[in-house]
């Protein structure tokens, strides 16, 4: 039996059979009419390539369990990270119970160990809830919303704008809007070009839609969304941000709020001073948006930055501090942080090392955590 790397495209090619057949079951769909959705998936947001096809095969041409490796940059701020995406984890259902996703997962782990990731995500289904754990993966995802009243943001409506279906001639408009939203923010992900075109017609594909927010003929940011949910948006001009959310929220006349999925750091915030709303987040450790850190010293250096850089701005005095198992240094010029040799890469100590905002953890003051949130476009 070979676990690793597809060695052949003919072996990329079962992989995405064996994916079709196992996901196109769960949700009710034909392998076959699944199958194109799937191909359509895995060749938009980077390309498919054998060594990003990690395999368990019985024999040639065979796959009877699949990780699909989707590599991408995702930033804290203004930090970025390199992250190995897990996606489409299965077994061929004949195999399943027989230990072999523990097989697969321990050769995925060895595999983008061996590259130099910084950490890795995944996206846990609710069947298998506490089953990544066993692998050091933690959920991290915040699920931050914000619930904006309907009545108040009609109220405040004082500029024209416009909502027209995006384009996709014009979908690379987008890009600095998106930075400039969620410059802030933990989760932004480096997006090219192509997969900016591949965001709008798997977003299309997927009966979402993209309205650009048109005032005065030109086109200022977007709005990503699903009925009275918003799961992206990005106008940088706070006045016409709350114009084109009371125009979003005419679009449904029996709806009394307006849902934003975005982080709590996002610069929507800002604009809503004299708006009714309410934020919401979530925390589950064993399930959904998963990480793992897989570069300790990575994030040791990127806090260590951050840190030397804010103490410098205000002038602290020389000092050393310890929180959660967690060692500060700083002399003046440059900081050390130092985890306890002794602590084990747990949920709070993954929370502390990424700088993640996590409710029952008490937040040290010395580096203010940031809720870790991806963007719904970046599930896809």
């Amino acid at each position: 039996m070979y676990i690793g790397c597809a060695r052949d495209w003919k072996e990329v090619e079962a992989a995405r059979h064996l994916a079709a057949k196992v996901f196109g079951r769960i949700i009710g769909q034909e392998a076959s009419v699944y199958e194109k959705a799937k191909i359509s998936l895995w060749d938009s947001f980077s390309p498919v390539t054998p060594e990003n096809i990690i395999i368990i095969s019985d024999c040639p041409n065979s796959v009877i369990g699949l990780v699909r490796l989707c590599p991408r940059i995702i930033h804290r701020a203004q930090q970025p990270f390199s992250c190995a995406g897990i996606s489409s984890v299965c077994i061929e259902p004949s195999w399943q119970g027989k230990g072999l996703s523990k097989l697969l997962m321990n050769k995925v782990l060895e595999i983008i160990e061996s590259r130099n990731f910084d950490f890795t995500l995944l996206f846990g289904r609710r069947a298998v809830d506490y089953y990544y754990n066993q692998f050091s993966f933690f959920g991290m995802s915040s699920y931050n919303r914000f619930i904006v009243s309907s009545r108040d943001l009609q109220r405040s409506h004082k500029i024209e704008i416009e909502l027209v279906a995006a384009c996709l001639e014009d979908i690379d408009q987008c890009a600095p809007w998106y930075e400039e939203s969620y410059q802030n923010c933990f989760g932004r992900i480096t997006r090219s070009s192509n997969y900016w075109h591949s965001l709008l017609e798997n977003i299309q594909r997927s009966k979402y839609q993209v309205d650009f927010v048109r005032y005065h003929g030109k086109n200022v940011g977007y709005i990503i969304h699903n009925g009275s949910i918003i799961f992206e948006i990005s106008i940088p001009s706070e006045d016409l941000a709350l114009s084109a959310l009371a125009v979003f929220s005419r679009k449904d006349p029996m709806a009394q709020v307006v849902i934003l999925e975005v982080p709590a750091e996002h610069v929507i915030r800002l604009s809503f001073s004299e708006i009714d709303f309410r934020m919401e987040t979530r925390q589950c450790s064993y399930g959904g948006h998963m990480v793992r850190i897989l570069n300790t010293n990575s994030f040791l250096r990127a806090m260590q930055n951050r840190l030397a850089a804010q103490f410098k701005q205000m002038g602290i005095l020389p000092f050393v501090a310890t929180h959660n198992q967690m060692t500060y240094s700083w002399n003046g010029q440059s900081v050390e942080t130092r985890l306890a040799a002794e602590a084990p890469l747990n949920y709070i100590t993954t929370a502390q090392l990424m700088g993640v905002q996590i409710l029952t953890m008490q937040p040290t003051y010395l580096d203010i955590p940031l809720y870790f949130n991806i963007s719904f476009p970046d599930q896809l």
